[in-house]
Order: C-alpha cells, then sequence, then structure tokens
C-alpha cells in the first residue's frame, strides 16, 4: 500500500557515561502524476496505462471489482484479478432427483489469490436463462474445504430448478460458477 505520510523519525544515541541526544524530523513523500487522476505515473506506465489520461483510473482493467487507482495505491497488480476464483458445483450433482423438499447446496471452496477471507452467495432459479429468481442467500460463511448452505424454502417436488454461487472477498466477486 502506498502511504505518503508524513512519516516521523527519533533517533537517539546515547553513550557509556549516560549522555545522550536525540533528533526527530519528518518526512513526506509524493509521486508524479501527470494527468492528476491519483495514480502514480510510474504504474501507469508499468502496467500499460496513459499516465496522461485521468479516464483510467477509475476502470477496472482486470475486473476484479477493485479500480486501477486503487490497486496502483495497494501496490497490487491492476492488470491481474485479486478476486477469488469461481466455486465448483458439488451438490446436489447435476440432473439429481432429490426427494427432500428441503435441501443443502454445496460448493468446492474458491481461492484467493491474497489468502483473503471468503463469503459465498447461493442463488436458485426456476429456468435455465437464469431470469427467474427463487432465492438469494449472501454472506454465506465458508466452510473449511466446502461451503454449505441449507436452502431456507421448501422447494416442489419434481421440479427442475437451477443453481449458481460466487464468491466475494469483500472487495471483489469471483466468476459465477457453471449452473
Amino acid at each position: 500500500q502506498l502511504d505518503l505520510g508524513p512519516f516521523s523519525a527519533r533517533i537517539r544515541v546515547q553513550d557509556d557515561d549516560g549522555g545522550s541526544t536525540e533528533q526527530e524530523w519528518s518526512i513526506t513523500s509524493n509521486f508524479e502524476d501527470a494527468d492528476n487522476d491519483g495514480v502514480p505515473d510510474e504504474c501507469e506506465i508499468r502496467f500499460g496505462f496513459d499516465p496522461n489520461n485521468p479516464n483510467d483510473a477509475d476502470l477496472d482493467f482486470d475486473g476484479d471489482g477493485i479500480s486501477n487507482r486503487e490497486e496502483c495505491l495497494e501496490g497490487t497488480d491492476p492488470t491481474v484479478s485479486n478476486a477469488p476464483s469461481a466455486p465448483e458445483l458439488e451438490l446436489p450433482e447435476d440432473e439429481a432427483r432429490i426427494d427432500d423438499a428441503n435441501i443443502t447446496l454445496q460448493v468446492i471452496n474458491s481461492v484467493d489469490p491474497d489468502g483473503d477471507a471468503i463469503s459465498y452467495a447461493f442463488e436458485v432459479y426456476l429456468d435455465a436463462e437464469l431470469t427467474e429468481e427463487l432465492y438469494i442467500a449472501e454472506d454465506v460463511e465458508e466452510g473449511e474445504e466446502r461451503t454449505s448452505h441449507e436452502i431456507a424454502l421448501e422447494l416442489t417436488y419434481n421440479l427442475r430448478y437451477y443453481w449458481r454461487a460466487r464468491a466475494t472477498d469483500g472487495r471483489g466477486f469471483s466468476p459465477y460458477s457453471e449452473v
């Protein structure tokens, strides 16, 4: 993370006779920013952005939900996603017939490249196009290797449902899982 200060520094020197002296000073850092977009020119040049174009600061080149400005200031690569990977649907299996009206959805956990804590969203739909939303659960806490969520809704027997999941590290969202 880029911290511009000011930073305080203090040094104390003490000799064997008990005498000492102390010096204190303040340092403020700065960076060049030709287009005044809040992104250091050095970062824009390193990652292929235009240091004279203020419009690229709020863009999200890697699609991870974190702007180019935020990534440069935090010291992360704005061209590589910092969001978690897509979770993998595990249960119920595709085309499975479920005899119970109450059902538990389970995914194999995502991986976050920064090691951030992850939570999940589970979505259930009535149609394959995912336009008829039936149920959404968000902020489901991650399990150890797999994450499960029991749907708080009785489903109709012998009706086909479609579901998907995605993960978030609180900043960016993973792609959705397969349906």
